[in-house]
């Protein structure tokens, strides 16, 4: 809706980038869609990129480079902030759990949405020297990284990765090996 804004009254051209092309963007979209209609087997990779590029939008302090929170600030916080949100609802609710074994879908998904903002780079807006989900150049404060910023990027997605799906995996090893123990341990 916001984005429609823009580009109605002219604040983005040409009328094509009424369309997402950012990650978050995207996922922002198609959130609510795999929320409402529960779309199952797309809740691994919706859920895990949306928790990654929030996290990753709220590390970087995106939002928080000066004193004058705008419209444009604060929309950007309550957006990325629900993209954690939402997952960590149905997490703790138990209507989605992370499984490592599904987990090939992130990959899968990233790899569709790094797809669409290069076809927005390079094909759409070729003219318009846009750089959609930071591919083209860095994304990080400063520019940080240089020329390996992108490695950066698969990096910190490894990090963030692992962070997400190492840890539920352990806890329910050690949780199965508890109560295998706690099954021993008991009088036949």
């Amino acid at each position: 809706f916001f984005q429609v804004i823009k580009v109605t009254y002219g604040d983005e051209r040409p009328l094509l980038r009424v369309l997402p092309f950012h990650q978050c963007a995207v996922i922002g979209i198609l959130l609510p869609l795999v929320v409402l209609f529960d779309t199952k087997k797309l809740k691994m990779p919706i859920y895990s990129i949306a928790m990654m590029g929030g996290f990753a939008t709220i590390a970087f302090g995106e939002y928080f480079t000066s004193s004058f929170m705008s419209f444009y600030s604060i929309e950007g916080i309550i957006s990325h902030t629900i993209l954690i949100v939402i997952p960590l609802i149905e997490i703790a609710s138990g209507q989605f759990s992370l499984d490592i074994r599904k987990s090939w879908s992130v990959f899968v998904g990233m790899l569709l949405l790094m797809g669409w903002a290069t076809l927005a780079n390079e094909v759409f807006f070729k003219d318009y020297r846009t750089n959609y989900m930071f591919l083209k150049k860095s994304g990080f404060p400063d520019g940080f990284g240089g020329s390996y910023y992108f490695l950066l990027y698969v990096i910190i997605f490894i990090f963030v990765y692992s962070c997400m799906f190492i840890p539920p995996l352990l806890y329910k090893k050690s949780h199965k090996k508890l109560e295998t123990e706690n099954v021993s341990l008991k009088p036949a």
